[in-house]
């Protein structure tokens, strides 16, 4: 028997769903300005003693007991990516993925000689600034945990004009697409009114058809399919230990 037919693909033994804590996974915390997700970021980070990288002014403004890394630009954030492989932190925020995205159109842009992005021949632009934006995800979690993108969303019109769907707010027509399907996890952070008049902010594991089409989807068995909760770092982590 050579060493080729000695080596079994098919296990022998099934295998055990995971259904601790996801590690090593790339989360979006997708949601509206000022819903709050920096603050459940920011406590998710604190808890399993991350790094929280604020691309944004102020976006780690009331993120307490963690350690932040003020980054304004794109050089700051590619020597910041350099210092992870050295600590390998067990989590990474990154605040915000569209603050990230800004910066890599316009550094592709200058990179052409164009004014922007949409400008570069053949929509070889939108293809480099797309995977860019997924090659760096896919860097963070190689060298933390998990890696949490936080980004906003927008709104997209139907025929009508009418608000019809939320998706996240990045360039490019197939871009929020091609990063929704290569997150893992996605979160979607929102505000609700419940049946007593009371504004809620809850955090949603997958579309459930009550509000506009959202980005949210959980592939963990925890997860997925769970109602929403609200938007509390402390209730997230306690569906983990659900029995």
């Amino acid at each position: 028997m050579t060493a080729t037919e000695s080596m079994r693909v098919i296990p022998e033994v099934a295998q055990s769903a995971a259904f601790g804590f996801p590690e090593s996974e790339v989360w979006l915390l997708a949601g509206v300005p000022r819903v709050g997700k920096s603050t459940f970021g920011g406590a998710w980070c604190r808890d399993v003693e991350g790094i929280y990288l604020e691309l944004e002014p102020g976006g780690a403004k009331y993120v307490d007991g963690v350690r932040v890394a003020s980054i304004r630009n794109l050089d700051t954030l590619r020597a910041a990516v350099k210092e992870l492989r050295e600590v390998r932190p067990p989590m990474v925020v990154l605040d915000s993925l569209d603050e990230m995205a800004r910066w890599i159109a316009r550094d592709i842009a200058a990179k052409h000689g164009c004014e922007g992005i949409g400008d570069i021949p053949y929509g070889g632009g939108w293809h480099e600034y797309r995977d860019t934006i997924l090659q760096t995800l896919d860097c963070l979690r190689g060298m933390a945990g998990n890696v949490v993108a936080i980004c906003h969303t927008k709104a997209l019109r139907g025929e009508n004009g009418d608000a019809a769907k939320l998706t996240l707010a990045l360039e490019g027509r197939n871009v929020p697409e091609a990063v929704i399907s290569h997150a893992d996890e996605i979160l979607f952070a929102t505000m609700a009114v419940a049946d007593d008049g009371e504004v809620r902010r809850e955090l949603r594991f997958h579309v459930d058809g009550r509000d506009l089409d959202a980005p949210a989807g959980c592939r963990h068995p925890r997860l997925n399919g769970h109602d929403p909760i609200d938007l509390d770092y402390a209730a997230f982590r306690a569906i983990f230990e659900e029995v």
